[in-house]
């Protein structure tokens, strides 16, 4: 018998999934637990072709049936909403989770109709979430932000309460572009890969 794969000691294992009735999260949760998986994600979409409940909702919901598992977006598309009531909504799940939570973040491009129908130029989807992220994190620090922004501008605004972490909960981008990778390494705290082939996992962690 071969010998067993060496594993880092801070290794930890989580799922992607989603749910549509209370009884099905209530389900995930427990077979989470069961099998010893230590995080679960949701993914997020507005207007899409298969049904798809608000990511943040699903967690909050997660986060009543479970209080060890860390519960993460994977990944919010930001560029879609505005950094104030999205700051809100994150400094309330966190709290909901108790600090457990992870805000993987991105811009699905993959859908322009998406885009249309929330009224956001799809080719400003790049350039709204490297707007966002930091005014996101300043909110979520209890900082009194003001945005001049172009695509969002609003005034000094200070919100309360803030997340568990008075640093806020980690940001993870997702992404496999040059572009994508440039703007995890400078605004985000991890990298959420998708659909890479193991020497690209390699390329983008360089």
């Amino acid at each position: 018998m071969p010998d067993a794969l060496p594993l880092a000691d801070d290794l930890s294992f989580g799922f992607i999934t989603g749910f549509a009735s209370r009884e099905e999260g209530r389900h995930v949760a427990a077979l989470a637990r069961r099998h010893g998986y230590d995080s679960i994600w949701v993914g997020d979409h507005v207007a899409f072709p298969m049904p798809i409940l608000d990511p943040l909702l699903q967690l909050a919901q997660l986060a009543t049936y479970d209080d060890a598992l860390t519960l993460g977006t994977s990944v919010y598309l930001m560029p879609l909403r505005h950094p104030v009531h999205t700051a809100k909504q994150i400094a309330s799940i966190d709290r909901l989770c108790e600090g457990r939570f992870v805000f993987g973040v991105g811009i699905g491009g993959e859908f322009e109709a998406e885009y249309a129908s929330c009224g956001v130029p799809h080719n400003e989807r790049g350039a709204r979430l490297e707007a966002m992220i930091p005014l996101v994190r300043s909110l979520l620090r209890g900082e009194t932000t003001k945005s001049d922004s172009p695509y969002f501008p609003f005034p000094e605004t200070t919100l309360a309460p803030t997340s568990t972490n008075p640093e806020g909960p980690p940001f993870w981008a997702g992404g496999r572009a040059a572009k994508a990778l440039d703007r995890m390494g400078r605004l985000a705290d991890g990298w959420i890969s998708y659909v890479v082939t193991p020497e690209r996992y390699a390329q983008g962690l360089e």
